[in-house]
């Protein structure tokens, strides 16, 4: 088979399998079969993490790490805590 992943399953393949039904995380775990991500799917995550981006604009300078920044940005956003 040839599978085009939803951008919600590919979110679960990668973070979360046991949320996928069990012929799906299959389907999608079977080296048979080819699995395709459409750039659809990278456009929907890009554009949801831009409240993440924005907010790094915020934060007090002594965050000088553009990742930690990021990471603290998505923590403020999401209500996280990081670890």
């Amino acid at each position: 088979m040839r599978l085009l992943l939803d951008t919600q399953a590919l979110l679960w393949a990668l973070a979360t399998p046991a949320k996928l039904p069990a012929p799906t995380a299959r389907a999608i775990r079977d080296p048979a079969n080819a699995v395709f991500i459409s750039s659809a799917s990278a456009w929907e995550i890009a554009i949801k993490v831009v409240a993440h981006a924005v907010r790094v604009r915020s934060l007090p300078a002594h965050h000088r790490d553009p990742f930690d920044r990021m990471l603290v940005a998505q923590a403020v956003e999401e209500g996280l805590s990081v670890v």
